[in-house]
């Protein structure tokens, strides 16, 4: 009998010994998923809402001043199109201009809006990247292997620098007010027909971006 009381306590002195071994694993693994956490999140403190916000911003200061420099000369060249057709000051004149400003205000519109799309896409990508960190960090539980891969992780994010020039915007304003003067003129005057120069003030196209 007293064999017998001996074998289970010892037994269950194995158990006890066995359970706090396996807490203590378990609450060292945790400490060691917290402690890289902290390290990733360490790394990628820079990375904050006004961070990306600045992105947003200097997205916008590529594109704005190109907006502005084409629809100052665009608007030149308009206004050199209308007199010569004696049409600046009249309602077709007018509404021309109206329509130019109107490109102007919506091609600023989709620059801010392309500005938060490019934003948002560049802090998924970090956010992606951190998630990425996050399970690699539960798994291996190793705070010095996470501190260095989370350092050079956030070292190798770069935010794009260099953007496509601004297409020609204003094209099509222009080259619908052109052919509106050469109707007119070659009706008025058939025998002699105007030109009027619709040069691209850079690109080709129509669209925002070239």
């Amino acid at each position: 009998m007293c064999f017998g009381s001996d074998g289970a306590a010892q037994m269950a002195a194995a158990a006890r010994e066995q359970t706090q071994m396996l807490e203590d694993q378990q609450k060292k693994h945790d400490t060691d998923v917290a402690t890289g956490k902290t390290s990733i999140d360490s790394a990628f403190k820079q990375f904050d809402q006004p961070y990306f916000d600045k992105y947003g911003q200097s997205y916008q200061d590529v594109y704005n001043p190109q907006l502005t420099d084409q629809y100052g000369i665009a608007k030149d060249k308009m206004y050199a199109m209308l007199a010569g057709n004696d049409q600046l000051g009249g309602s077709v004149g007018n509404n021309d201009l109206a329509q130019l400003d109107k490109t102007y205000a919506n091609n600023q519109a989709d620059i801010a809006n392309k500005a938060k799309d490019s934003e948002n896409a560049f802090k998924a990508s970090v956010d992606n990247t951190k998630s990425q960190l996050y399970t690699q960090n539960a798994a291996a539980a190793d705070p010095e292997l996470m501190a260095a891969q989370a350092q050079a992780a956030s070292g190798a994010v770069v935010a794009p620098s260099s953007y496509p020039s601004l297409s020609n915007v204003f094209g099509d304003a222009l080259n619908s007010v052109a052919t509106a003067s050469r109707a007119n003129a070659n009706s008025m005057y058939p025998y002699q027909g105007f030109s009027f120069s619709t040069a691209p003030i850079s690109g080709t196209g129509s669209g925002i971006f070239g």
